[in-house]
C-alpha cells in the first residue's frame, strides 16, 4: 500500500512517542538504506567522445552504486583488473577501441577507466543507483489523455496537491504547475494542473519534490521502513523494542534481496530453455 511520510510516521507513533519530524527523517534514512542494500533502482547514462590522454575516463554519477553493464557503440565491455592493463611508452593510456573497463575511486570522484580510451562513438553506462538527499522526483505513466490534467497510478490523492512537474511524450514536452486532486479513476488519481497543455496516454509524468510527500521506492516496501525508524528511535529508551524491530528490518532486507535473486534465476532458466 502506497503511504506518505506523514502516514508512515503515524504508524511508527503506535510504538514510540518520538516527534513526527524526527521519525520522518529516520524513515527517509531507511529508504536510502533499503535502496542501497537491495539495489532497487536502475539508471542509464550516456557519455560522448572524443576523450583524450588528459581526460581518458568517464566520471561516474553521484548516485552510482554499482555497474550493471557498460557498452561502447553497442558492444558490451568486460571488467578487468587495473593491474592487467598495458600502458604506452609514456605510461599513458592508449587510444583506440575499448574492450575492457575498470572502476577507479579517488578523492576527486569515481571514474570508469578503459584499456583503450575511445576518440569516437559513445559510452553507455547501465548502473544501480542510490537514493540521495537530492533525489526528489518520481516518474509515472499518464493513463488517460486530456488537457491540463494528468491521471497517474497513485493513492496519495490530495497529499500531492500543489506540486509541479513536467510531462514528456515522443512529440512534446511541457511543464505544469499546481497539481490539484480531482477524483479517483480506476487504480489511479486524476489531477488538474496549470500550463500543462494536452497530454497523451503513455506520456511520462515527472512530479517534482514528490519525495517531500512520500517515499519513491515501490509501495510494497513502504511499511518496511517503519521497522528501521522504530528501532533507531527506541534504541536508548526501550532496548527490547529496538532489538525486535531491528531484527524485523534486517530480515525484510534479506527477503527483498532473495525476491530479486529469484527473479534473476527465473530469467536465467527461461533464457536457457
Amino acid at each position: 500500500m502506497e503511504m506518505s511520510w506523514d502516514r508512515l510516521a503515524d504508524r511508527c507513533q503506535l510504538f514510540v512517542s518520538t516527534h513526527k519530524g524526527m521519525l520522518i527523517e529516520l524513515l527517509k534514512e531507511a529508504e536510502e538504506e533499503l535502496a542501497r542494500e537491495c539495489k532497487l533502482f536502475e539508471m542509464t547514462k550516456t557519455y560522448s567522445t572524443p576523450f583524450d590522454s588528459a581526460s581518458d575516463y568517464c566520471l561516474l554519477p553521484e548516485d552510482f552504486n554499482s555497474v550493471q553493464h557498460i557498452y561502447y557503440n553497442g558492444n558490451q565491455l568486460q571488467p578487468i583488473d587495473e593491474s592487467s592493463l598495458n600502458l604506452d611508452e609514456n605510461n599513458d593510456s592508449r587510444s583506440g577501441t575499448p574492450s575492457y573497463y575498470y572502476i577507479k575511486r579517488s578523492q576527486y570522484g569515481s571514474r570508469i577507466m578503459f584499456d583503450r580510451y575511445p576518440t569516437t562513438g559513445t559510452i553507455r553506462l547501465e548502473y544501480i543507483s542510490l537514493i540521495l538527499s537530492t533525489s526528489t522526483s518520481k516518474t509515472f505513466i499518464n493513463t488517460v489523455p486530456g488537457t491540463n490534467q494528468v491521471v497517474i497510478p497513485t493513492r496519495l490523492n490530495a497529499e500531492l496537491d500543489g506540486l509541479d512537474g513536467v510531462w514528456i511524450d515522443p512529440s512534446a514536452i511541457a511543464l505544469f504547475t499546481d497539481l490539484t486532486y480531482v477524483e479517483t479513476i480506476g487504480l489511479g488519481a486524476k489531477y488538474s494542473n496549470t500550463l500543462g497543455g494536452t497530454i497523451t496516454a503513455g506520456a511520462l509524468v515527472e512530479v517534482y519534490n514528490y519525495r517531500s510527500i512520500a517515499p519513491i521506492i515501490p509501495s510494497q516496501y513502504h511499511k518496511d521502513l517503519c521497522d528501521y525508524a522504530i528501532a533507531i528511535a527506541s534504541a536508548q529508551v526501550n532496548p527490547d523494542l529496538h532489538n525486535k524491530h531491528l531484527s524485523i528490518w534486517m530480515n525484510n532486507i534479506e527477503k527483498v534481496k532473495n525476491e530479486d535473486a529469484d527473479k534473476e534465476l527465473i530469467f536465467t532458466m527461461r533464457s536457457e530453455v
